[in-house]
């Protein structure tokens, strides 16, 4: 079957929601920070293949949906209240190296793990011997998180949000936010951020993408759509009294297969939005895509590029 008669990725487009819009005017001081972790030549072709995604999908030139809780409209439903049983199995890892700059100096002490989810940073940053407060809104996120992980003496479960985390004032090192800082207020949680990190303590936001510099991939994402266009010439956006976060990015493969990729796309804010008819619709074109498409076949290992930024704020007086 060709492109011409079967188009599934132009026939829905990406979940503008996850994404930023295009136009940035790029920072030379995050392009030296990209530079020292991926190498200039790498760093220059990342920041291209962004604009390229964003050229190239229509999705990206509307005015994102908001998040909850973003002061700027109507919020909308977190999608992640609806259980989504396959996440904590099939939705990536974070690079060692990741783990290293989300703790900074501050390994095996007291980091809140925000937005924690189903604990894919809270188990990494147990094995570092950190105490851990996994904040989490979704009733079904957490009890996910409390069968894969509830036994560790180390870890603390809160049901709460990034806006009022209901931890005590000055109680943490570290406030993390893997995946899911775009779902939060950004003046209100850095707000709350800035009362339970103590003194020397920072902010750690965390982000793992598919690498759409290849061109299948940036499909894939569009089928998908996974809404992974966060670019690292663009800091997220921080209140007083945090200073400019800087940027750790990482290039590493994920290994997986077909079936899992299809399983992915079960754990993404699009799918869990739709109806029944609309979940199928979209897992019928990623079927497509995979398996007559792309041409692989059941069981077969796919090196899945990944990008993963973590962007560390400090409070200025402490710069």
């Amino acid at each position: 079957m060709t492109d011409s008669q079967h188009t599934p990725d132009s026939a829905h487009a990406v979940d503008s929601s996850d994404n930023e819009t295009r136009g940035r005017t790029l920072d030379p001081r995050h392009v030296a920070s990209l530079g020292r972790t991926l190498g200039p030549a790498h760093a220059t072709k990342a920041m291209q293949a962004m604009n390229l995604a964003d050229s190239a999908n229509p999705a990206l030139s509307m005015k994102p949906t908001q998040a909850v809780g973003e002061g700027r409209s109507v919020a909308r439903e977190n999608p992640f209240h609806t259980p989504a049983p396959f996440y904590g199995r099939v939705r990536p890892e974070y690079p060692q190296e990741a783990v290293d700059a989300v703790c900074g100096s501050h390994v095996g002490g007291r980091i809140a793990d925000i937005g924690a989810g189903t604990g894919k940073l809270t188990r990494l940053l147990l094995e570092r011997g950190a105490q851990v407060v996994a904040v989490e809104p979704s009733a079904a996120m957490r009890e996910q998180l409390d069968a894969i992980l509830g036994g560790a003496e180390a870890l603390q479960i809160v049901a709460a949000n990034a806006e009022d985390t209901r931890l005590p004032a000055h109680s943490v090192d570290v406030a993390a936010y893997a995946q899911s800082w775009h779902w939060m207020d950004p003046e209100a949680a850095g707000r709350e951020a800035d009362r339970i990190v103590r003194p020397g303590g920072h902010m750690a936001i965390v982000w793992n993408q598919m690498n759409v510099e290849l061109p299948w991939v940036h499909r894939l994402t569009r089928i998908m759509r996974s809404g992974d266009v966060h670019r690292p010439d663009k800091p997220p956006r921080l209140p007083e009294p945090w200073g400019e976060p800087e940027l750790t990015m990482l290039a590493w493969e994920d290994q997986v297969t077909p079936e899992g990729l299809l399983e992915l796309g079960t754990t993404r804010s699009s799918y869990l939005r739709q109806n029944e008819a609309g979940r199928a619709r979209m897992q019928d074109n990623l079927r497509w895509y995979l398996y007559e498409h792309l041409e692989f076949v059941p069981g077969q290992e796919i090196a899945l590029p990944y990008t993963t930024q973590v962007w560390v704020a400090h409070r200025c007086s402490e710069l």
